[in-house]
């Protein structure tokens, strides 16, 4: 197993070093908003699409961290990766359950126009279950193919979040 993580080692270096650096703009973008009048409606949104948005760049920051850990087993590997998706698929499910709860108070054509259910609820929840998949997967056989889903999860957490945050960015700027 730890030869068929090697394979893999540029592409999760790659991986967290691009996600420690969005994370990082992230919060710069952020701060340049926080001179917003904040309220309890626009409280509730940075709950809804931000907080999720910053999980996803951590998630595959852990995910890469996970990876190019020495001295793994198959089990430990699986639980750790397994872990992860068992807490993304509940924030996922959170940041749906607070979707629901602010399309009942905002314009429904808003949020079928920016595609929010895709990019907030079904691609992440597609990516947590691939990921947990693979850890599934691993725990059972070592094949080296399982590596590959695990990077198509990290590369969908990683558009998702950078799609997201762009459109945090453009709202931040129609606000000024």
């Amino acid at each position: 197993m730890l030869d068929s993580l090697r394979d893999w080692q540029n592409f999760y270096v790659l991986m967290g070093g691009a996600s420690a650096t969005l994370t990082g703009l992230m919060f710069v973008a952020i701060s340049l908003g926080m001179n917003l009048a904040r309220n309890e409606q626009m409280d509730e949104a940075i709950r809804t699409y931000v907080t999720p948005t910053l999980f996803h760049f951590v998630a595959v920051l852990v995910l890469a961290a996970i990876a190019l850990m020495g001295g793994h087993t198959p089990l430990t590997f699986a639980l750790l990766v397994g872990a992860l998706s068992l807490l993304g698929l509940w924030k996922v499910r959170g940041a749906m359950r607070l979707m629901r709860r602010h399309l009942e108070t905002q314009s429904a054509d808003h949020i079928r126009e920016d595609n929010h259910w895709m990019w907030h609820g079904i691609l992440p929840l597609m990516a947590y279950v691939l990921a947990g998949s693979v850890g599934i997967g691993q725990a059972i056989s070592t094949a080296p193919l399982l590596f590959m889903g695990l990077a198509l999860a990290e590369i969908m957490l990683l558009m998702v979040a950078i799609r997201n945050t762009w459109l945090t960015v453009l709202w931040i700027a129609r606000q000024r």
